[in-house]
């Protein structure tokens, strides 16, 4: 028993010691860019689709049925002041010529009245003067009768006299007070009549419609001998040579295109504003070697509390050098605007955003360490960063493995940047 203890401990203490190997940290690739701090321009990349500026809805504004109208249908084009349509004028011919013989009746009717005024202002003159000689020759008959010159028969005829003439100075007088009432209700109907006149007149006018402006007709409903009525409506007209087109952006990107009003609060103004915004815009179905359209922004039309969503429209002159439209209709657009540059900041592809909006940085060592970074702007493929990243750090553009600590060491392949 006790051999076999030292043979134990002799074993023990002449086995050879065990080799220490250094074993080499594992550290998987990573893909990271060089920082660079820049003058970056802001770009925000929106959708929507492409409309006139100008669409006319031509509606008939009188009755009567189409006696010529050219070819109307939808997607011909008209010219500026063309006449497209030709309503029945016969009409209102008649009821201009009513309106013309009514004031040439209600003209003479003036006249007539003017003139019976002159007449019994000169006869009331007459008959003042008689009254005045009856009275007088009534006075006279009286002494006369007084001194019993005369008999009472005398003296009454002459009395009779004197109220005869002066009844008919009455009766002439309040007749020429009438004449001007009735001069002044002529002159009512006949502002009345040449309202009808004016009336007919336009109505005569608006059988003839046409074109606002050049345009596409976009739709028509109008037919060779039918008959209209007020407010039917007759066909749509385009201008295809100014285009709109809205669309929808966060309002965080609203924020850095500039589209926040800083004027003072006690200032009249809008909390949107519409600065001077460029965009390059482009149809989603047209091939690549179309040139994109250059656009402006024209309003701020709304902003939606539902999706916290500014909406901009933006124009484009909508012809080319040969004169043809370069955006249709109802075209699905994509809107690239271009806002100001934001000063010292660092583009990063939005693929290095990690947990928690965070970024990782490797070092000199080649650890890895996350950060908190400033992001001012995330766009569909990119970010603007503008604090917690330095000139020449190499950023992390891929998720980080899963359980990867701070410190850990990394095979760093630098991407170039696009």
């Amino acid at each position: 028993m006790l051999l076999a203890v030292l043979i134990t401990v002799v074993l023990i203490l002449m086995r050879p010691k065990p080799v220490v190997r250094d074993v080499e940290e594992f550290a998987p690739s990573i893909k990271v860019i060089k920082a660079e701090k820049n003058d970056i321009p802001v770009k925000v990349t929106a959708y929507g689709t492409a409309r006139p500026a100008s669409v006319v809805e031509i509606s008939s504004e009188v009755k009567g049925i189409i006696v010529e109208s050219k070819n109307l249908n939808t997607g011909n084009f008209v010219q500026k002041d063309e006449v497209i349509l030709q309503i029945d004028p016969r009409d209102y011919d008649i009821q201009i010529l009513l309106a013309q013989a009514e004031i040439l009746k209600i003209e003479a009717s003036i006249k007539e009245v003017e003139r019976k005024l002159q007449d019994d202002k000169e006869r009331l003159a007459t008959l003042e003067r008689e009254s005045q000689l009856s009275e007088d020759n009534f006075n006279r008959m009286k002494s006369l009768f007084d001194k019993k010159a005369i008999s009472q028969s005398e003296l009454d005829k002459s009395e009779q006299s004197l109220m005869t003439s002066k009844n008919a100075y009455i009766s002439l007088k309040s007749a020429t007070l009438q004449y001007p009432i009735q001069i002044n209700s002529l002159n009512a109907s006949l502002d009345a009549a040449k309202a009808k006149l004016e009336q007919a007149k336009l109505d005569r006018s608006r059988c003839t419609i046409s074109s606002p402006f050049t345009g596409r007709i976009k739709w028509s409903d109008i037919d060779a001998g039918q008959y209209l009525t007020p407010g039917m409506k007759l066909l749509t007209i385009a201008d295809d040579s100014s285009i709109e087109i809205a669309v929808s952006i966060d309002s965080s990107d609203s924020l850095m295109l500039g589209l926040i009003n800083n004027k003072p609060q006690n200032s009249y103004s809008n909390w949107f504003t519409a600065p001077e915004l460029s965009a390059q815009i482009r149809a989603i179905d047209s091939p690549e070697y179309i040139p994109s359209v250059k656009g402006k922004v024209l309003r701020v039309e709304n902003y939606s509390e539902e999706t916290r969503t500014v909406t901009l429209v933006f124009g484009i002159d909508n012809k080319n050098d040969t004169n043809s439209p370069l955006l249709a209709d109802g075209m699905f657009c994509k809107v690239e605007i271009f806002g100001s540059p934001v000063r010292d900041a660092v583009e990063i592809p939005r693929s290095a955003i990690q947990f928690k909006g965070r970024i990782a940085i490797v070092d000199q060592s080649n650890r890895v360490f996350q950060k908190d970074a400033t992001i001012i702007f995330r766009g569909k493929d990119y970010c603007i960063a503008t604090k917690g990243i330095e000139n020449g750090d190499l950023v992390v553009i891929s998720r980080l493995p899963f359980g990867m600590l701070d410190g850990a060491k990394v095979k760093p392949v630098i991407q170039p940047n696009d």
